[in-house]
């Protein structure tokens, strides 16, 4: 287990996909006093990740490297190489909290992410709380200890056949957690993550102002640096930063919507270069004809909005929006 110390020693690798996010963890890293190995790549020229992936591990593995770290498009692969390497134990990591429980009840030594599904904001965050989080918890050490030495495989009976072992059925006997309460830790965290920041949202979760690029344009920028795709932005809402822009749908859902709202939808999206402009499935070849030209796409729904409709009926909706134009 890695000391907890203000300077580590951290083996640091990816492949071409990740290249971009690992210069900018090694650039972290070193502004921190780290010392960092870069096991490669060092450009974006097309490469195999396993190569590197196995030169952090084995690093981590001799000893070298107190901790490695590893960034291809979507960390599986790097993970599964190095978990094959004796000694390591290698953690697929989204967010902090997965860094902090990898780190605190497995020991993990190297840590792997994605750089397709994390962003730079959120990759550091994971980053410095794998670095900072140590396993010292007598239960957690016992655990790591049967990782490494296979204590606890095959020692426990099989259940008779119709029967559920008594960790299933203890499993199954557990309350399902109410969903108002997971919603409630949700805001919660968003809140934290924004800094307490005031979303001009009239109730705790409302998730359907759309209004934010324009209350908050920095909040979005911190979720889009985290690795959000899209937002989203109701017709007329009124001016929003520019840049934000190109990860804008812009969305009119309400069966109800008129050919003159649709028009005038279009126009803004246009105007501001949006990312696409939503629309429900009947509207798909208007929007697609007044987008025409642009590099605004035409998206649309299927089985919505209760996704109740059998998949044949999604699959039919689907290849009919996009005959219609949806792109």
């Amino acid at each position: 287990m890695a000391e907890n110390t203000a300077s580590q020693r951290i083996a640091l690798g990816a492949d071409h996909g990740g290249f971009e996010l690992k210069e900018k963890i090694k650039a972290h890293l070193r502004g921190q006093g780290h010392s960092v190995h870069d096991c490669g790549t060092h450009n974006t020229d097309a490469v195999d990740y396993p190569v590197f992936a196995r030169a952090v591990a084995e690093r981590v593995s001799r000893g070298e490297s107190d901790l490695g770290i590893l960034i291809d498009g979507a960390g599986i692969g790097s993970s599964m190489v190095a978990n094959k390497v004796p000694g390591v134990r290698a953690a697929l990591c989204y967010y902090a909290a997965s860094a902090n429980n990898a780190r605190e009840h497995n020991d993990a030594n190297v840590l792997t992410m994605g750089s397709g599904f994390v962003g730079p904001n959120l990759a550091l965050q994971i980053v410095d709380v794998f670095l900072t989080t140590q396993c010292t918890a007598e239960r957690h050490l016992r655990r790591v200890n049967m990782i490494e030495t296979g204590a606890g495989t095959a020692t426990t009976t099989p259940a008779p056949a119709g029967h559920a072992c008594q960790c299933q059925e203890k499993s199954m006997s557990q309350p399902i957690p109410d969903a108002d309460v997971d919603i409630e830790r949700i805001v919660q965290r968003i809140l934290e993550l924004s800094g307490g920041a005031n979303l001009g949202c009239t109730t705790l979760a409302c998730g359907f102002c759309k209004t934010c690029a324009q209350t908050n344009p920095e909040l979005v920028r911190q979720f889009l640096e985290m690795g959000a795709d899209r937002i989203a932005h109701q017709p007329g809402a009124g001016d929003l930063p520019r840049e934000l822009a190109a990860s804008i749908d812009h969305t009119l859902l309400k069966p109800d919507a008129t050919t003159d709202q649709l028009i005038s939808m279009c126009a803004e999206a246009k105007d501001y270069g949006f990312a696409s402009v939503c629309v429900n499935p009947a509207n798909v070849k208007l929007v697609a004809g007044e987008l025409k030209g642009t590099n605004v796409k035409a998206c649309s729904v299927v089985g919505f909005p209760l996704g109740a409709t059998t998949p044949e009926i999604k699959a039919l909706e689907a290849r009919r929006a996009i005959r219609d134009g949806a792109r």
